[in-house]
């Protein structure tokens, strides 16, 4: 099925990157590769952003015009664990950006429903968008869990995209299963289908978290 919201980032750099980290690796090096894809995908996420003219004078002092990106009030939102690193490398393409967290113990792997453990969101009456940042969307449990705790604090459906590395057809059929969801943007570098025998999505990450800080096997 196709949803005219999710936004699939073809990129050779991320097609090699997501190769080597689905290799067996140290935390080292799997921090490192989910980093730079984090790079990739932020600079995808701001693609539409809207410049203003800028006057400047140049380094050599010449007068110039340019362009700078007009005021976007952004919080980028990750869902611990997984999402933590990824968050680092949009702090870096989007200095400005405010950091919020929200904690939702999830295994897909299992029955057990979503739980909430933290939802921290920056004061910020002129905020525009909020980025909801993670690895993957699986079953894509933990995704409508985190919309709909934000929805609660009052934040709207169209300040919402969500950023992850790779989706699977569970996960996108149950989150845009909700007719309210239809409009919010996801974008990742792709889309899979492979189900284990209990029917789970395979992407070959193993967890992702455990990976980046070392506590699971690598």
């Amino acid at each position: 099925m196709e949803y005219s919201a999710l936004k699939i980032l073809e990129h050779p750099l991320a097609t090699h990157k997501l190769t080597l980290l689905r290799e067996k690796c140290d935390s080292t090096k799997a921090r490192q590769l989910i980093y730079e894809l984090g790079l990739l995908l932020a600079m995808e996420v701001t693609r539409g952003a809207k410049l203003a003219e800028w006057q400047a004078v140049d380094f050599e002092g010449r007068p110039f015009t340019g362009a700078l990106m007009e005021q976007w009030n952004i919080v980028a939102m990750p869902i611990l664990r997984s999402g933590m690193v990824l968050s680092e490398a949009f702090a870096t393409v989007l200095p400005s950006a405010r950091m919020g967290h929200i904690g939702i113990h999830h295994d897909y792997t299992d029955s057990e429903p979503a739980v909430t453990y933290l939802v921290s969101v920056p004061s910020a009456p002129d905020l525009t968008d909020i980025i909801i940042i993670d690895s993957l969307i699986g079953t894509g449990e933990t995704m409508l869990t985190a919309v709909d705790e934000l929805r609660d604090l009052g934040i709207k459906t169209e300040q919402m995209c969500l950023a992850v590395l790779s989706v699977h057809d569970q996960g996108l059929a149950a989150f845009y299963g909700e007719d309210e969801n239809s409009s919010i943007p996801v974008y990742t570098f792709e889309r899979r289908s492979e189900v284990d025998e209990r029917n789970l999505p395979i992407f070959g990450f193993g967890n992702t978290a455990d990976r980046i800080y070392g506590t699971g096997e690598v």
